[in-house]
């Protein structure tokens, strides 16, 4: 009995052994009850009484082992940790089962220490329970729904294991929890809704700095969809060519990402994004505007393309030079904006200069259709207009980028290219007209005259041409009197001509001229419809002149007689040049025919060239003569002319070296032309430009202080030669070429 008892108390089968201990009791106490009535010898007595002895003691044993294992029982449920587990710990000994076995001995038993012991294991169960419920409050608190349904579904697994009356107890508690969680869960999502529908940013960030992880969850993903529906919105912006909407985008991306970069800094990635689309953008149309400047007013197409690429420029200039709030423009704009606006500047600076280059070589170069083509290229890029402001308020911008304002640059106008070609159109006209055709350089020799009927002509067919452009020629009747009041003046020159009653070397050196400059300007097609009735009239006069003078002298071949009449027709070889070879053979024909009729004096022609020799008059005109065929000659003809042996001369440098010369020279002769000049101070002068040269003829040093020193030299050894012999100019006071009785240098000397 004692050993079967000891397995119902192993076994927790807490009535049986109550029962068994019970029997034991009983048994013990009959056992006594008997040994008392019944005499035994003294050692079976005793051996009785030990025998009982022990079977008392062993159910004393039996009861500690009883309460023993119940306490066991307690504190191995006690010992059970519910919070942590993620399934029932009581489902393999549920105490439900032990419950049924306490339940039953505690109907029979005396003590009520199994009641205590249930009430002990049942407190500590419903108190785990309790603790996981709140638990899993906290955990949604907490932001962890997932974590606090498992404590919920614990402990409806543990609510299985218990008896029936704690189930009772706990599953209106467990049920009451999970209600109260699913509205504090609806409750914060539909606070999460409430603001993330205002979409009021600071609002949102300040839900997400205090949310719970279902609300942060749950606001994370709105803000997501938020940036992306910005992004998207920057998208269509940029296709539908919305520049300023789509920077004001950017830079509401700019913040809504930096408002929420501590919580969620993977938005940066959407404004990367953004930033590579307008730097992309901006790259396209920069580059479209560098690579296309130089045809843009090549149809209504390009401009509006340029205009449009200088819209976006300048918009995106307005954000570098205008942020707004807490935007950093170089965050928000491509990394190498400034690089790429100074190269636009560059561009668009070099291409105003260049059109006003162009404009100003092709006026002085006369090209009419380079001209045209710059100003229609003007007029399309350079009149006032949407274009042209563009460009100026994005000179006037750049300089936010670090790029200095030149405020010696000033943008060329089509109005200013239009007012200065007219301004230049006016002057040539004045200068043409003002030169007329009888001046200074047509009177000097003939490679000068040469050279300017040449530029006249090419100024009036300039002009000419240029008067067609009417769109962008204002004064064309000023342009187009220019060659009538040239051809007035021609008319005026016959007529004074025609005039002439004296034939002397004044009126000679006139007629000389006036053909000369009629015969060259016939020569550049100048007023040819003009030219050839005054040449011919010219020709006709002198001709008759001289068969007029040969006719006289014929009628009396004396020595007195024909004398002058030779002397009359030397006058209109020597200074009406271009008859020369004429008159000098009618001169011979006068000649022979004196020589003819004075046959029988054989002194007749050496008494005549004596006669000649002494008139102070024919050595005047040789002298005329030489300096007028001598001056016809300038530099770029002996240049020309010039032939070296295996060394290519410096053309350039001589005639820079002989436009020095010749100035100084001018310089002097004007300065010191006398009747009595005094001329020790030139003399002085050639001493100090000399001083300390030293040549050997087996040794001679051309330095490059001899050589600078040459043009100097040669101007004051002529200028001294010119004024020495300068009698014949003062004895032809009151001629109109009186300079050419100057003995003057050739170029080749």
């Amino acid at each position: 009995v004692v050993e079967t008892t000891k397995a119902a108390i192993n076994s927790c089968n807490f009535r049986e052994a109550e029962e068994k201990i019970k029997l034991v009791r009983r048994i013990t106490r009959i056992l006594g009850h008997r040994f008392q009535q019944i005499s035994l010898d003294n050692s079976n007595e005793e051996k009785m009484k030990e025998q009982s002895g022990k079977i008392v003691n062993s159910v004393d044993e039996l009861e500690k082992q009883l309460e023993s294992v119940l306490k066991n029982v307690v504190n191995k449920y006690k010992e059970i940790k519910l919070s942590g587990c993620q399934f029932n710990p009581y489902a393999s000994n549920p105490p439900k089962a032990l419950y049924d076995k306490l339940d039953k001995v505690m109907q029979i038993a005396a003590t009520s220490n199994y009641r205590e012991a249930w009430e002990e294991i049942e407190g500590d169960i419903t108190k785990k329970v309790r603790d996981l419920l709140l638990d899993a409050r906290e955990k949604v608190t907490n932001s962890n729904s997932r974590e606090s349904e498992a404590c919920i579904r614990l402990c409806e697994s543990v609510l299985n294991s218990l008896p029936e009356h704690v189930q009772e107890i706990l599953k209106d508690e467990i049920q009451q929890c999970r209600e109260d969680i699913k509205y504090e869960i609806e409750n914060a999502l539909k606070e999460v809704e409430q603001v993330m529908q205002k979409k009021n940013v600071q609002d949102i960030n300040e839900l997400l700095s205090r949310c719970n992880s279902n609300q942060e969850k749950t606001i994370k993903s709105g803000v997501d969809k938020m940036a992306r529906e910005i992004v998207s919105r920057i998208d269509k912006q940029w296709m539908d060519g919305e520049t300023s909407e789509a920077l004001s985008s950017m830079e509401e991306l700019y913040r809504f990402k930096n408002t929420f970069k501590k919580k969620m800094p993977d938005l940066d990635r959407y404004f990367i994004n953004a930033r590579d689309s307008l730097s992309s953008s901006f790259d396209k149309y920069q580059k479209h505007i560098i690579t296309t400047f130089e045809s843009v007013d090549r149809g209504t197409t390009g401009l509006e393309w340029t205009e449009k690429a200088f819209d976006f420029v300048l918009i995106c200039l307005e954000v570098k030079t205008n942020p707004t709030g807490d935007i950093d423009p170089d965050e928000l704009l491509p990394l190498n904006f400034n690089e790429k606006i100074k190269e636009l500047d560059s561009k668009t600076y070099n291409y105003f200069v260049s059109l006003q280059q162009r404009f100003k070589k092709s006026m002085e170069a006369m090209n009419v259709e380079e001209l045209h083509a710059v100003l229609n290229v003007m007029k399309t890029v350079g009149n006032e207009g949407p274009f042209l402001q563009k460009v100026r308020a994005f000179m006037k911008k750049k300089t936010v980028c670090g790029i200095s304002d030149d405020s010696t640059f000033k943008l060329f106008t089509y109005s200013e290219m239009i007012r200065d070609l007219n301004s230049y159109l006016e002057k040539m006209v004045d200068e043409v007209i003002g030169d007329g055709i009888i001046n200074a350089t047509t009177k000097a020799n003939d490679v000068d005259r040469e050279r300017f009927f040449n530029q006249v002509k090419d100024k009036l067919n300039f002009l000419k041409q240029i008067s067609q452009l009417k769109g962008h020629v204002t004064n064309t009747q000023k342009l187009e009197s220019c060659e009538t009041v040239l051809e007035k003046e021609v008319q005026d020159l016959a007529k004074k001509n025609a005039e002439i009653s004296k034939w002397n070397s004044t009126s000679c050196s006139e007629i000389n001229l006036y053909y000369k400059c009629f015969t060259v300007m016939q020569k550049n097609g100048i007023l040819l419809n003009v030219m050839k009735p005054q040449i011919d009239a010219i020709e006709d006069m002198v001709k008759n002149r001289v068969e007029q003078i040969e006719k006289d002298a014929i009628t009396d071949l004396g020595v007195e007689h024909v004398l002058p009449r030779l002397l009359s027709m030397k006058e209109i070889s020597v200074h009406i040049f271009d008859f020369k070879a004429m008159v000098d053979k009618r001169i011979d024909e006068l000649l022979s025919a004196y020589k003819r009729h004075n046959s029988k004096n054989g002194m007749s022609i050496s008494l005549l060239a004596l006669q000649l020799e002494k008139d102070p008059s024919g050595i005047g005109y040789n002298v005329a003569l030489f300096n007028v065929k001598t001056q016809s000659h300038g530099i770029d003809h002996v240049l020309k002319k010039v032939e070296t042996k295996g060394v290519k001369i410096d053309e350039a440098k001589l005639e820079k070296k002989y436009e020095d010369f010749n100035t100084i020279y001018r310089k002097l002769i004007q300065d010191n032309l006398a009747e009595k000049p005094t001329l020790s101070m030139l003399v002085s002068n050639i001493k100090m430009i000399t001083r300390g040269i030293e040549q050997k003829p087996d040794n001679v040093d051309w330095s490059a202080t001899i050589r600078n020193k040459i043009p100097d030299l040669m101007a004051h050894i002529f200028a001294l030669w010119t004024l020495q012999n300068a009698q014949f100019y003062f004895d032809a006071k009151g001629a109109d070429n009186q300079d050419s009785y100057l003995l003057q240098p050739h170029a080749a000397q």
